[in-house]
C-alpha cells in the first residue's frame, strides 16, 4: 500500500511538472478510501519535499497538499500547515 500511494502522488506531481504548472495541488480525496492512510501519504510527502528543496530545477514549483480527515502525529520539516 505505501508503494501505491507513493506512485500515485509522485506520478501526479510528475505530470504537473511536465506540463509546467507551477502551483501543484494534490488532495488525498483523489485516493481510494482503502488506501487513504495518513502514514503512507505523510511519509510520501516527507520523502519528496527534500528533493524539491535540493534540486534547483524543481524549486520553482509550489506543492500544495489538501489533506482531509487525516491526523498528522509528527510534523513535517519545512511544511507550512493551514488548518481550516
Amino acid at each position: 500500500t505505501p508503494e501505491k500511494i507513493f506512485f500515485c502522488i509522485v506520478f501526479y506531481i510528475s505530470i504537473k511538472i511536465h506540463i509546467n504548472i507551477e502551483n501543484i495541488i494534490f488532495s488525498n480525496l483523489s485516493i481510494p478510501s482503502k488506501y487513504n492512510k495518513a502514514g503512507s501519504i505523510l511519509r510520501t510527502i516527507r520523502k519528496i519535499l527534500p528533493v524539491f528543496e535540493r534540486e534547483e530545477v524543481l524549486s520553482k514549483f509550489n506543492l500544495i497538499f489538501i489533506i482531509s480527515n487525516l491526523e498528522m502525529k509528527k510534523e513535517i520539516k519545512n511544511l507550512k500547515i493551514i488548518n481550516i
